[in-house]
């Protein structure tokens, strides 16, 4: 009995007042007691329920499976873009930075005898046309083969021996 009637008196005020005129002030601790159950309250409407959050979670990985075994290779290209982003989000070890300042110099070293024989020009264009030969084995995979009387095949049979 002697606690419900502190209770009373801590409800009512100690000087038997209203409520939230008491000289300690239990007005605040209301305030943000009142506060604290609207914020839990939103709270629950904007999450799901723990039985919700499951069947997604469950869905998810279900979405997951199929599509791995569907696009296997989108799949593993996705995870090798995203292991080549967090790679370059970490910084560069000090092993690595030796590495690449030795492959730089090598480089370097290079081109500068390569420029300073006056071969560089020959050894670009040398690239570019193996680069150019593959890309145009590359299209011509892709193409369909001519007949053999086509004015197009007797234009690959001129570009190949060079006139």
């Amino acid at each position: 009995m002697r606690r419900s009637a502190d209770k009373t008196t801590a409800r009512e005020g100690r000087n038997g007042g209203a409520p939230g005129q008491t000289q300690g002030g239990l007005a605040p601790l209301r305030t943000v007691r009142d506060k604290g159950r609207a914020v839990a309250g939103s709270l629950r409407e904007k999450f799901p329920s723990r039985d919700d959050a499951r069947s997604r979670a469950v869905g998810a990985q279900t979405w997951t499976a199929q599509t791995m075994r569907q696009h296997p290779v989108g799949a593993g290209l996705g995870v090798l873009a995203l292991g080549f982003l967090s790679a370059s989000l970490l910084p560069a070890s000090a092993l690595e930075r030796r590495a690449y300042t030795r492959a730089a110099g090598k480089a370097r070293d290079l081109a500068d005898r390569l420029d300073a024989s006056g071969r560089f020009e020959d050894v670009l264009a040398t690239v570019r046309h193996m680069a150019a030969d593959a890309a145009a084995d590359q299209l011509a995979s892709l193409r369909p083969e001519p007949e053999e009387g086509s004015p197009r095949r007797k234009l690959e049979r001129v570009d190949r021996k060079g006139g």
